[in-house]
């Protein structure tokens, strides 16, 4: 088997410390191996870059390990060592591990040898924004649980409001809500002056599917998810401008991703953030859509296709 590097180094990577190990000699013979153990904590970090360093190393291999990764990675991108971030899946898919090697070992000879694929990883400035898109989605996703938490409460009390409503945060909606926060019940009279625009219903159906009494107790934990939902818009919005703001730099691609039916604003934000705009990161379209799993598996056996529906993910 060719080796393609003569000193490179695998990491094993796990929350407080890391297991490295420098496979250095000649391609053409058995290398030599050393094995460190570092901790976490950037000054030992930075004597990880320091061994690596007087070693001559500049190519790394480590697993994709939760978020562990993301420290070392950064720190060791500033120094300008090659990384090579690797799904575990593709290791462990190996075959000829010895049962006594070390998993940084382990990973050091596959690097040594050519036969890791790296994941894609975007620049810095993207690792970031990426970080405010996901939490923008991770706080919709809250954002919708808390709806779903005060339908559900509404149920449980006999108020069929989504029934005559199509949102029931709308304005209409919250108008009913407000008032049902503060008096309880509401009568037919008060929910025609509440309605704002059109509705699908009356206001006689309305008042029906909200007839009944909230009581003190039940009025005030409304009045807590209610309170929560606002909070909830105000992040959004406010994350919402921020991510905006950061990603100024790139307003031309945002406004080519937008430019497309059915992107919307927050589509496009993620879209950037998932895959940059450096296209040359993959090899093809094909890539592209093979990495963000959209790609149909191939199932064809003997002349017969297997229609079901998974992926195949082409590494790149």
């Amino acid at each position: 088997m060719e080796t393609l590097y003569s000193c490179c180094c695998g990491l094993d990577v796990h929350k407080d410390t890391v297991q490295a190990c420098i496979l250095k000699g000649d391609v053409h013979e058995e290398p030599e191996s050393e094995l460190r153990k570092f901790s976490t904590l950037r000054n030992d970090l930075m004597n990880l870059v320091r061994w690596l360093s007087d070693n001559a190393c500049t190519h790394v291999a480590m697993e994709s390990t939760g978020v562990y990764w993301q420290p070392i990675y950064e720190v060791l991108e500033e120094y300008g060592i090659q990384i090579y971030l690797v799904n575990a899946r593709y290791m462990k898919n190996m075959p000829g591990r010895k049962t006594d090697i070390k998993d940084s070992q382990w990973i050091a000879d596959l690097l040594r040898h050519g036969l890791l694929k790296a994941s894609f990883v975007p620049d810095k400035f993207f690792r970031t924004f990426r970080e405010y898109t996901r939490t923008y989605k991770n706080l919709s996703d809250d954002r919708a649980a808390l709806v779903n938490r005060i339908e559900r409460f509404l149920q449980s009390r006999g108020f069929k409001l989504s029934t005559v409503l199509s949102d029931i945060l709308g304005v209409t909606g919250r108008n009913i809500l407000k008032h049902l926060v503060k008096h309880g019940q509401i009568s037919l009279p008060q929910i025609v002056s509440l309605i704002k625009g059109t509705t699908k219903h009356s206001p006689e159906e309305i008042a029906l599917a909200v007839n009944g009494t909230l009581s003190k107790e039940q009025r005030n934990l409304l009045a807590h998810h209610l309170r929560h939902l606002d909070s909830l818009d105000e992040l959004l919005k406010n994350l919402l401008k921020d991510t905006c703001q950061l990603i100024e730099p790139y307003q031309k691609q945002l406004n080519q991703l937008t430019s497309i039916p059915g992107i919307s604003d927050v589509t496009a934000l993620g879209l950037l953030a998932e895959i940059g705009v450096d296209m040359s990161k993959f090899a093809s379209s094909e890539h592209l859509a093979s990495w963000a799993g959209l790609s149909p598996r191939n199932c064809e056996s003997a002349g017969k296709k297997n229609k079901r529906g998974s992926c195949q993910e082409i590494p790149i």
